[in-house]
């Protein structure tokens, strides 16, 4: 029997440990049509949401460097670096 259970991402900003799920695909789906609609200009925001919707408060994002994000969005995508 395989069993699968929903990934769990952490990690640590300015001392502060942060917990996201990985995305469903219904998550990705939804940033994938919301970059098509609003466009690549808007790129950004529709990764604060993304990131939101897996449990990253946008306050934080705002706050961290757009290297750090993209980190974050290639660790919980599945993207290797």
């Amino acid at each position: 029997m395989i069993e699968l259970k929903k990934k769990i991402f952490e990690f640590n900003y300015e001392g502060v440990k942060y917990t996201l799920q990985a995305p469903t695909l219904r998550q990705v789906e939804k940033m994938q049509k919301q970059v098509k609609i609003e466009g690549e200009e808007n790129a950004i925001s529709s990764t604060l949401d993304f990131l939101s919707d897996l449990g990253l408060p946008k306050e934080i994002s705002y706050d961290m460097q757009p290297d750090h994000l993209e980190t974050i969005v290639n660790a919980v995508s599945g993207v290797k670096s």
